[in-house]
């Protein structure tokens, strides 16, 4: 049992490192940014899901820490990638923090010792960055495109955000439009039936 347990372990460590490392690059990637607007959604996706797996297997692995750390900050890039939460330098510190103290955490459990990492001040930090401060902004340009705002209730949160990202990034309101009417179709019940509408030349 207790081989076992160790391999357990062991498999755990090598994984966490491998994803800890991938947070690392993308971190990286994203502080030497200048414009942090600029940053592709394929990023913050990418640490979403690699905090997402981490807490994960620290919760099937048992070591508490670790999960609760990536609960945190998982929750803090789901808001993120959906746009209630802006990018900035300060964010970028909190989730590297995070990731530099998660990183402790899994050499600790590695070890099998209790390293005494508090986490008291990060979890604070946590805490204030998605209760309200530094959020992006709200304003919804759908309104000023003529876009019926019904047609967008259908599309999910991370849809809506996407198609939000195109418009400020500049992407032409024609196609911006058509995918919206995809993503329409796709939420449609088959036995619902409405007009294909065509957005050319808008």
């Amino acid at each position: 049992m207790k081989n076992n347990k160790a391999n357990s372990l062991k498999d755990f460590v090598a994984e966490a490192e491998e994803i800890l490392n991938g947070l690392d690059r993308c971190l990286l990637h994203i502080d030497s940014a200048g414009d942090k607007t600029q940053v592709k959604p394929e990023v913050v996706n990418a640490l979403f899901r690699g905090m997402h797996t981490l807490k994960g297997i620290s919760g099937l692995a048992g070591v508490e820490k670790i999960s609760k750390l990536s609960h945190a900050l998982e929750g803090m890039l789901d808001r993120l990638r959906l746009g209630k939460l802006a990018l900035t330098d300060a964010i970028v510190t909190i989730l590297m923090d995070g990731v530099e103290n998660l990183r402790q955490l899994v050499q600790s459990a590695h070890a099998q010792r209790d390293d005494g990492v508090n986490l008291k001040s990060l979890f604070q930090k946590i805490e204030e960055s998605v209760s309200g401060k530094n959020q992006g902004p709200s304003q919804n340009p759908f309104v000023q495109m003529g876009i019926d705002t019904d047609l967008v209730k259908v599309m999910t949160e991370y849809e809506t955000h996407r198609l939000l990202e195109n418009i400020r990034q500049g992407s032409r309101q024609g196609t911006a439009l058509v995918e919206l009417e995809r993503a329409v179709e796709r939420r449609f019940i088959p036995e619902r039936r409405r007009p294909r509408r065509s957005y050319r030349g808008a």
